[in-house]
C-alpha cells in the first residue's frame, strides 16, 4: 500500500512540478517522516503567515523559539523581524539542516542555533513567541503530548504558538503510516488547538496548501 501511494504521489507532485531538491524533500518526508516534516520547502507566503504574530509591539526585547527549522525558511522571515535586543533560539535535530542553519546565521548575534531535542530545552526563561515546524501528525501520542506540554512550560501568559499542517496530509499520513495510535495523536492535537486557538488560516500558495494554527497561551 505504501509503495502504491508513493508512486501515485510521485506522479502527481514530483513529475514535473518538483525541482530535484524539492523531490528530495518529498522522498525524505516519506522515508523519514518522524523527523522531516516538509513535503517541499515551505513558501515565503507560509513563512509570512506563520510569523505574523511576532510580538513587534512589545516595548521590551522578546525571546523567540523556532522548533524544527529545517532549511531555515521561517528562520529567515523571523530574522527580518528581529529588533535590537530580541533573541531568536532555533532548535533542529537533523545534522544536515543544523549545518545549513549555522552556516547561514552564525554571523547574526541575535540568532542561536541548537542541535538538540526540544524536550531537553531549558525552562529558565519563557518565550514570547513560538514557531513550530514539527510534523506532529507523524509522532506517537506520547511524543506529541510531551512536546505540547514542553511548549506550555516554556511559555507565559500571552505567548503565541504558531504551527502548520498540510491541508490534506492527516488523512494521507494515516494511509502511508498505518498506526494504532494515529487517531489518538490527532485527538491530542485537536484538543490542544481547541483549547488555545485564536486564528486559523489556509495558505494556498504552498506545496501542498497548508493550514496555519495560531494559539494564544492563557495561564
Amino acid at each position: 500500500m505504501k509503495i502504491i501511494w508513493f508512486c501515485l504521489l510521485n506522479a502527481i507532485f514530483i513529475t514535473p512540478l518538483f525541482a530535484m531538491d524539492q523531490s528530495s524533500f518529498f522522498r525524505s518526508f516519506i522515508n523519514d517522516s518522524q523527523t522531516i516534516g516538509a513535503v517541499a520547502e515551505s513558501s515565503t507566503h507560509l513563512a509570512e503567515e506563520i510569523c505574523k504574530f511576532y510580538p513587534k509591539d512589545n516595548p521590551n526585547p522578546v525571546r523567540i523559539l523556532e522548533v524544527g527549522a529545517g532549511t531555515g525558511v521561517f528562520t529567515r522571515q523571523l530574522a527580518k523581524m528581529l529588533r535590537p535586543g530580541d533573541v531568536l533560539e532555533v532548535v533542529e535535530l537533523m545534522p544536515d539542516f543544523i549545518k545549513m542553519l549555522v552556516k547561514e546565521f552564525h554571523s547574526n548575534q541575535q540568532i542561536k542555533v541548537f542541535g538538540i531535542d526540544v524536550l531537553t530545552l531549558s525552562n529558565e526563561k519563557p518565550y514570547d513567541f513560538i514557531v513550530s515546524g514539527l510534523p506532529f501528525n507523524s509522532f506517537s501520542p506520547e511524543k506529541v503530548s510531551e512536546i505540547l506540554q514542553k511548549y506550555e512550560s516554556v511559555s507565559k501568559s500571552g505567548t503565541v504558538i504558531s504551527f502548520f499542517e498540510y491541508a490534506a496530509l492527516p488523512t494521507l499520513k494515516s494511509l502511508l503510516m498505518p498506526s494504532e495510535d494515529y487517531d489518538l495523536t490527532r485527538t491530542i492535537i485537536k484538543s490542544f488547538v481547541e483549547k488555545y486557538e485564536i486564528e486559523k488560516n489556509t495558505v494556498m500558495i504552498n506545496l501542498p496548501p497548508a493550514i496555519v494554527h495560531h494559539l494564544l497561551l492563557c495561564k
